[in-house]
């Protein structure tokens, strides 16, 4: 997630206690997202890392 602090910069903030199973839910709610806007060949991809996975999701546009 991404916070906008009141001095105008950015930070990514973490959540506590998450898990490897936090990023694959996360990975499957973004495709359930991403499909029901109309995206095609929506395709989650993780690796493994430190604390956690990394998740990312892509798709293409019809």
């Amino acid at each position: 997630m991404l916070d906008l602090l009141k001095n105008g910069k950015k930070r990514y903030r973490y959540d506590k206690g998450a898990s490897d199973q936090t990023a694959e839910l996360a990975g499957d709610q973004i495709r359930s997202f991403l499909e029901q806007a109309g995206f095609e060949y929506v395709r989650v991809h993780h690796r493994p890392g430190k604390p956690n996975k990394t998740t990312c999701v892509v798709g293409s546009a019809p």
